[in-house]
């Protein structure tokens, strides 16, 4: 059988980082990891990443008439929703025997609906796909019926059918090393402030998340337990990426990299054992980190720690079902800090129970903590969060799945009463300019330049900046009146 693989195009704003020119592209990880599974289950597989290729819809048309595919699958996030029915009618258009299979977490989460309203496609996979759609791809092939298929929502006789639904943990240990052969690796570079060399390239060294954060639904799809890939094969693959793709540097994707500490520590040992001199960055928790850790992993070539620390408020905290204290938050800034790695920094500003004295709060903090790079975000309610049921109260009527970005909020999907509309999408960028528009914040970007490639990144990164700083537009918005003292210092 004869299988494409496809990333639909994304809006241009949701290519960058918080800086403008800041534009970037993400190895597809998941694809590639399906893809694999695929080929090795039989299957002639391609991967179409449309992102980082380029692939418009006249492309696409001519890709799938030419080749002749039995199946297509076509992952989305929620904001991408547009482009994934778009992808899908192109695709029946051009070759009307190809099935259209529809995944991703936006498609878990809303699978019914997902196929209702793409009257293209037939298929939505729910949650991790390897088993179903092997398992659909046999079924095809030998012409049986699907109803056996668990977690598949099909098409039948003008009816739209769920079969079982039940948990379908992948362990690491049952994939194979993905076979980057099938993408283009030289066209993935991260976006602004996410390497220090190139080429980085995106790594997961473990599937799932235990916590249920308001704002997330990654579990929906990898589940709650945590399940990390033997050590070796772990090694193995960095291998693979150094030696043949050249890879320098690696940004571990993970949402909580340190989760299991012991793994981590031997998994760092084996680096150092094995000379692999990559330079990589991994997510984590503030309660998830100690010195000795940390120490471990900088010895193994991790330069940066980043941290969702969302808010200076502890009310806030507790609203987003953190699990976490400001407390936790300012002793792990100041251990990263202190072990001489680099601290990258998220918040969500603007949340339901906020007004204008929490989010300076919060940017107060946020300045306090001095991290390298600081993310700013607005409440985005994706489907299938508790945010989603928190956020109901100022949720725009006219909003469309295109507007659930993380990047552009001109057209945000909530708005939060206790501020003016116009007021609540610039808080972000007031948030930046607070942040970054200053010779400390500069001086944390500048110090710690290792490489040419991030000479030429930062400068980017500071002529945005210098735009923010020049613009005076944002002290017209209430909440630049004083609230409260901020003194920048720095935590460590």
């Amino acid at each position: 059988m004869r299988i494409v693989l496809i990333n639909p195009p994304q809006n241009e704003e949701d290519l960058r980082s918080a800086f403008s020119k800041g534009k970037g592209f993400i190895l597809p990880y998941n694809l590639l990891s399906l893809g694999t599974y695929l080929k090795q289950g039989g299957a002639q597989v391609d991967i179409l990443d449309c992102v980082a290729e380029g692939i418009n819809a006249d492309k696409l048309s001519e890709i799938v008439r030419t080749r002749s595919y039995d199946m297509a699958g076509i992952t989305a996030f929620t904001f991408t929703v547009p482009q994934l029915y778009k992808a899908a009618q192109v695709i029946k258009n051009s070759s009307p025997a190809t099935k259209i299979v529809l995944g991703g977490i936006h498609a878990s989460v809303l699978p019914e609906q997902t196929l209702e309203r793409c009257q293209w496609a037939d298929f939505v996979v729910i949650g991790a796909g390897e088993k179903t759609l092997r398992g659909l791809m046999e079924a095809i092939e030998n012409s049986k019926g699907f109803e056996n298929i668990p977690n598949l929502v099909y098409r039948e006789k003008g009816q739209v059918k769920t079969t079982e639904l039940k948990p379908i943990l992948m362990d690491p240990k049952e994939l194979p090393i993905p076979d980057y052969s099938l993408i283009k690796m030289q066209l993935y570079v991260p976006h602004s402030g996410n390497y220090r060399v190139l080429p980085t390239y995106s790594f997961y060294a473990s599937r799932g998340c235990p916590y249920s954060c308001a704002f997330c639904s990654a579990n929906i799809v990898l589940g709650k337990q945590v399940r990390y890939k033997e050590i070796g094969r772990a090694i193995k693959e960095i291998k693979i990426l150094a030696q043949d793709y050249g890879a320098q540097g690696l940004i571990f994707q993970d949402s909580t990299f340190t989760l299991d500490r012991k793994w981590v520590k031997e998994f760092c040992s084996r680096m150092v054992r094995e000379k692999l001199t990559l330079v990589w960055r991994a997510n984590t928790r503030v309660d998830c980190v100690d010195v000795n850790l940390l120490r471990v992993m900088k010895q193994a070539g991790c330069y940066r720690i980043n941290m969702g620390f969302e808010s200076g408020n502890q009310d806030t905290l507790d609203f987003l079902k953190k699990g976490t204290t400001i407390g936790q938050n300012i002793s792990a800034a100041r251990m990263v800090l202190d072990e001489g790695l680099e601290l990258g920094a998220s918040f969500i500003i603007g949340l339901p129970n906020e007004n204008m004295e929490k989010v300076l709060n919060t940017i107060c903090f946020a300045k306090k903590i001095g991290a390298r790079f600081t993310q700013f975000y607005l409440p985005v309610p994706y489907p299938g969060t508790k945010l989603r049921e928190l956020c109901q109260e100022g949720m725009r009527e006219n909003a469309q799945w295109k507007d659930y970005s993380s990047r552009d909020f001109s057209k945000a999907v909530y708005i939060n009463k206790n501020f003016s509309e116009d007021e609540f999408k610039k808080l972000t960028d007031f948030a930046y300019q607070k942040y970054y528009c200053n010779f400390k914040a500069i001086k944390r970007i500048l110090f710690p330049i290792k490489s040419m490639a991030e000479f030429k990144d930062s400068l980017k990164i500071l002529n945005e900046i210098r735009k923010k700083w020049l613009n005076q537009s944002f002290k017209k918005i209430t909440c630049c009146q004083e609230v409260r003292v901020c003194k920048d210092d720095v935590v460590g």
